[in-house]
């Protein structure tokens, strides 16, 4: 089943790994019926309603026949569905994999191309999984090798960083990414070892503050990012975190960073800024200036009576990171085909 080709894999983990051994899976069908069924549920499920149409219904129960018992064991049953942009697939074939993994105590993996769309289907899963230590139980995420990062190798390249200045800035988003939640981007400060991706928001806070260290979080509620912390995540830990981001040099919009700063104002937290910088000429384009402090002990006071000083870097800069991307997706292709 599928509707483009994707490979990075998702996994629907229909039970939990710990225990005796599983036994195996049913071949029980999902029916027409019970897909759409199951699609209704989902769009009623969650902080926010989906819109519920009946195109999305359609795929969800032609998505069903993927999921008919086999009529020989080598053969699996392939169903091809197409749908345009709009229909809402995701939720459309998460209806019926979701059902036929709880109907026949078995895992269904769904395969993803793009990062972006393997985030998309974790979110739409909160729909079913309200809970998010039951989430964790049910759902895994497995990402290909290329989004791996080895800490012993990053840890001696910033040990480096006295030898090769140039490479500090891409540390220190590297930094950045391997300390990502499942519930969006984090920053821990002061911290003495690495804290593991993909961890709920919580526990994520719990990480880095069980070693002593401070939570920030970093432009929550950036349109131009796809990676923030999401905000039904941020209602739930902003009583946990210590400080916030309230002006971030590399926004599109200034009312984004506007919403940030009315809402630590609201919520009394500490304000912090980035300069985000991708480029050296990006940074020390915002600051905080605070009086001298000695460590985590009185960061906190400190940053509380800082003043925030900082200029947007401008929408052109985006322009010229997603060329980036595109020449660094053109090398890779060229290498791999020996172009």
């Amino acid at each position: 089943m599928r509707s483009r080709v994707r490979r990075i894999s998702f996994a629907w983990m229909a039970m939990s790994v710990a225990g005796p051994p599983a036994p195996p899976p049913g071949s029980q069908p999902v029916e027409p019926r019970e897909a759409r069924l199951r699609l209704a549920q989902l769009i009623a499920a969650g902080p926010n309603m989906a819109e519920a149409r009946p195109t999305q219904s359609d795929y969800a129960s032609a998505a069903s026949q993927a999921f008919a018992p086999r009529e020989q064991e080598d053969k699996p049953n392939v169903v091809l569905v197409e749908a345009g942009t709009g229909v809402g697939k995701t939720l459309g074939y998460v209806a019926p994999a979701s059902l036929w993994a709880e109907k026949n105590g078995a895992p269904v993996w769904i395969a993803t191309y793009t990062r972006n769309l393997q985030r998309q289907i974790d979110n739409e899963l909160d729909r079913l999984h309200r809970d998010s230590a039951e989430k964790r139980r049910r759902v895994v995420i497995r990402k290909g090798r290329e989004n791996y990062l080895c800490l012993l190798n990053f840890q001696e390249a910033v040990m480096r960083t006295g030898l090769v200045p140039e490479n500090a800035v891409g540390l220190g988003l590297l930094a950045r990414w391997a300390l990502a939640s499942r519930d969006g981007d984090m920053i821990g400060l002061f911290l003495e070892k690495a804290v593991p991706r993909d961890l709920s928001a919580e526990e994520t806070i719990a990480r880095i503050h069980d070693q002593g260290g401070l939570v920030s979080v970093p432009h929550p509620f950036s349109r131009n990012r796809l990676f923030h912390l999401r905000r039904a995540a941020l209602d739930r830990v902003w009583k946990d975190i210590d400080c916030i981001e309230i002006f971030n040099a590399r926004e599109a919009f200034t009312q984004d960073n506007l919403r940030a700063a009315a809402f630590a104002r609201e919520k009394n937290i500490p304000g912090a800024v980035g300069s985000d910088a991708h480029r050296a000429s990006e940074i020390g384009r915002a600051w905080v200036e605070v009086e001298e402090f000695k460590g985590r002990e009185d960061f906190i006071a400190a940053l509380r009576e800082g003043s925030v000083i900082g200029k947007l870097t401008g929408n052109y800069i985006h322009v010229l990171t997603r060329l980036d991307v595109m020449r660094k997706w053109w090398t890779r292709r060229r290498a791999k085909t020996g172009a």
